[in-house]
């Protein structure tokens, strides 16, 4: 099916040709300052296992889930 939408040479892509742990999290941080939050994190990159932790301030706050408005909520993302 690829062939015949990009042309007889084509190869499938891969999953790991496009991975970019880096551009995902600043995509995610952007978007969420964006909407006036501020957006903190740590990112792993350097080893075979990758990981990154962004942080949010203020979302449980705006959601109504705490009632201190500098509550962080951090996310980990997971693939497996």
């Amino acid at each position: 099916m690829y062939a015949l939408l990009y042309g007889q040479g084509a190869t499938t892509p891969r999953w790991w040709e496009s991975y970019d742990l880096k551009a995902w999290m600043s995509g995610v941080a952007r978007q969420f300052e964006r909407e006036g939050y501020a957006v903190t994190g740590s990112l792993r990159d350097r080893s075979v296992v990758h990981s990154g932790w962004p942080r949010f301030r203020r979302v449980l706050y705006d959601v109504g889930l705490s009632p201190h408005r500098d509550e962080v909520v951090g996310i980990r993302p997971v693939t497996r």
